[in-house]
């Protein structure tokens, strides 16, 4: 072997060395950041399923809350209804008392 032919394989030999380690670098920063990728992915997963919780908590409470809304809807129509009829039943008692008291005019009593 020539000196020139030594001195290109030794450079060869040293690129290789180097593409050697970079691809070595290169699978070692893969994997990690295949990991990180992971943890990343699990915090993410970890945070949506938080948010899934807090969401069905929401709904449950929501559900909750329209019910006791509705009771207390419902209890409000009632009290109208009622208060309207109390209201009926007094526009329809003044004109019968008024009836009994036109009577008792027409009659002199008093």
């Amino acid at each position: 072997m020539k000196p020139e032919e030594a001195k290109h394989l030794q450079k060869d030999t040293e690129i290789a060395k180097v593409i050697n380690a970079a691809n070595n670098g290169q699978t070692k920063q893969a994997e990690q950041a295949a990991k990180t990728w992971s943890k990343e992915a699990q915090k993410v997963n970890q945070e949506f399923k938080t948010q899934d919780k807090a969401i069905e908590q929401f709904d449950k409470e929501k559900s909750v809350d329209d019910s006791w809304g509705n009771i207390f809807n419902q209890e409000a129509i009632e009290n109208a209804n009622i208060s309207h009829k109390k209201q009926h039943e007094a526009h329809t008692q003044v004109p019968e008392q008024q009836q009994i008291n036109n009577k008792k005019d027409t009659m002199g009593i008093g």
